[in-house]
């Protein structure tokens, strides 16, 4: 039995194609950057690709989808159609909805729905009903004849456009009754006689029970404008080791769907967003269509394509208040944010941003004013702030990137007074230029024989220790450890050694060390 969802793959039809465009089975593989092993499945019948992949096939044959799927496979309709272009339901969504008018909806859910025949309040009226074909024709590839027959296959007659009606005639042709045109009430029952239409005119207006015709007719009223909703938005959730994001959409507490990175999608940028599902969809649709995106955009500032997502989600204009994030994958949330604290730094001019005695980056004074906010990589790209509160506050922005910044209650912009410098906590570490500043001063305590020295930062502040062992041969003859808040010594016992002192120097202050810690454990970028 041939694995996989999709249409039936006729394997001899493929090969037949294959041979006749001068392919052979490692080249088509090539060109669908696969293996030759995929291909004889493929030719053998033994899966059934996704309509994606139907598409990829055929364009690399020169030929259609319908053309390598077995007789009769392709569901009639709009369904049938679609596939046979090789689209899948979000992208055909987002090509037909770029044809569109506005005020036409056309989403995932909107167009899976109508190939089951459920047609959309707003492709109803005969104007937006036209406007859709021709829609689909372009998105396609095809004429709208063909458009129209499958049109007529989903939802029944095709509704034709309004006749010309000449010396005030208010018939219609004859059998060319409007798919959407309800029923005319039986008229033994109700002695009311009404002429029904999609939209009000002059032809079509309702009579009164005399049967008299109106002295003057009426204007139709247009329809009101969509109302633009306003929305708070929280994002939540986590990017991979590529930057790339998947997350939650929140809106007034109540969950939308799933934010996720585009290039997952289509190996494109931007995002796509991916409404909930309900329990009767989840049994009608297909697997490809449940994970499909009901909303795609090439923006990729997630400010901007927050709203454009929700705007096609909801088929109505969104606007987004507020819209915040939150990294489910850091050992921090805003809550702790909002109670950091600053510690002098090792450096002079730095000061360290601790949350929950980890240090999560630092702050310098800026040459021209104000501070800036860093961390191992470097500044902070934008965080010179006049405060050390904006400037801490653009470190948490930073971090919680590409998620938008998190939202922060008044605690965090409370002026922080510089703590002084705990005992054994973990701090960050020096750069490249200031580890090359750092001094040798031998102690009181150095003998002949056994040298010790202090190891000391720029700012004069001692960092550690190192000394010569006596009686120790190379090449473990130098040895090292920190200092405290005292400037002594700590943990001499079971002090690391070396072979030189240059070493023991470069290992007391590097990353990670007996100084600093793992960096793991102590800073998170």
């Amino acid at each position: 039995m041939a694995r996989g969802a999709g249409l039936p793959l006729d394997g001899a039809r493929l090969r037949k194609a294959r041979q006749a465009a001068g392919l052979s089975q490692r080249l088509l593989a090539e060109r669908l950057k696969t293996t030759r092993q995929q291909v004889i499945r493929y030719e053998q019948g033994q899966e059934r690709p996704e309509v994606k992949r139907l598409a990829q096939l055929a364009a690399a044959v020169g030929g259609s989808v319908a053309d390598l799927v077995e007789p009769g496979s392709l569901p009639e309709g709009l369904a049938g159609l679609r596939i046979g272009a090789g689209l899948t339901l979000a992208v055909a969504a987002e090509s037909v909805r770029g044809h569109l008018p506005a005020g036409i909806a056309c989403s995932r859910p909107v167009l899976a729905g109508a190939e089951r025949g459920e047609q959309p309040p707003t492709w109803v009226p005969l104007e937006a009903a036209g406007a859709v074909r021709s829609a689909m024709g372009a998105a396609y590839g095809t004429r709208e004849e063909t458009v129209a027959e499958a049109w007529e296959a989903t939802f029944g007659t095709v509704a034709a456009p309004p006749p010309e009606h000449k010396n005030g005639s208010d018939r219609t042709p004859t059998g060319e009754v409007p798919q959407t045109t309800p029923p005319l009430p039986d008229a033994e029952e109700d002695h009311t006689p009404r002429v029904v239409s999609e939209k009000p005119s002059q032809e079509s207006l309702e009579l009164p029970l005399d049967g008299a015709h109106p002295e003057a007719a009426q204007e139709p009223e247009e329809a009101a404008p969509p109302q633009t909703e306003e929305l708070s938005v929280r994002v939540r959730g986590q990017a991979d080791p590529g930057g790339r994001v998947f997350c939650m959409v929140y809106t007034d507490q109540e969950t939308i769907g799933h934010l996720e990175d585009r290039h997952h999608w289509d190996q494109r940028e931007g995002w796509t967003l991916r409404g909930l599902l309900s329990e009767k969809e989840r049994e009608r649709l297909t697997p490809e269509e449940q994970l499909a995106p009901d909303a795609v955009t090439s923006e990729t500032d997630m400010a901007a394509a927050v709203p454009e997502l929700l705007s096609t989600l909801f088929s109505h204009p969104v606007t987004v208040k507020s819209l915040h994030g939150e990294r489910t994958d850091l050992p921090i949330r805003p809550l702790d944010m909002e109670r950091w604290e600053l510690r002098r730094g090792r450096v002079s001019g730095r000061q360290d941003i601790y949350v929950r005695s980890r240090c999560w980056g630092w702050l310098q004074r800026a040459a021209d004013g104000g501070f800036t906010a860093h961390t191992t990589d470097g500044p902070v790209p934008g965080s010179l702030a006049p405060s050390r509160e904006e400037a801490a506050s653009a470190l948490w922005a930073h971090l919680t990137a590409p998620l938008p910044p998190p939202r922060l209650e008044a605690s965090a912009w409370a002026k922080r007074r510089v703590r002084s410098r705990a005992v054994q906590r973990p701090l960050c570490p020096y750069t490249p230029a200031e580890l090359a500043r750092m001094r040798l001063v031998e102690t009181p305590n150095s003998a002949k024989g056994a040298r010790q020295y202090r190891v000391q930062g720029p700012d004069g502040q001692v960092i550690g220790f190192v000394w010569k062992r006596r009686y120790v041969p190379a090449p473990q003859s130098w040895a090292y450890c920190a200092a405290d808040e005292s400037e002594e010594p700590v943990n001499t016992a079971s002090a690391s050694a070396v072979a030189s002192r240059a070493e023991a120097v470069e290992r007391l202050v590097a990353q990670p060390g007996p100084v600093w810690g793992d960096p793991a454990e102590v800073i998170v970028h």
